[in-house]
């Protein structure tokens, strides 16, 4: 069995275009699609806890 190909993804339109081509050229070769999404953390859980992370991070 071939291996994926595999792109990933974080929202940008330089990675929906990264993920266009991914998916193009998988179909073209028969390959099966892997997508990593990737996103920043402060963005769904709001900044307080984002802040609070980078507080432990400095600490240790």
């Amino acid at each position: 069995m071939d291996r994926p190909a595999t792109v990933g993804a974080d929202g940008s339109s330089a990675s929906m275009r990264a993920l266009d081509w991914a998916a193009d050229e998988a179909a073209l070769h028969g390959l099966p699609l892997r997508i990593l999404h990737a996103s920043v953390w402060e963005r769904f859980e709001g900044a307080t806890l984002a802040e609070d992370l980078s507080d432990v991070a400095e600490r240790a």
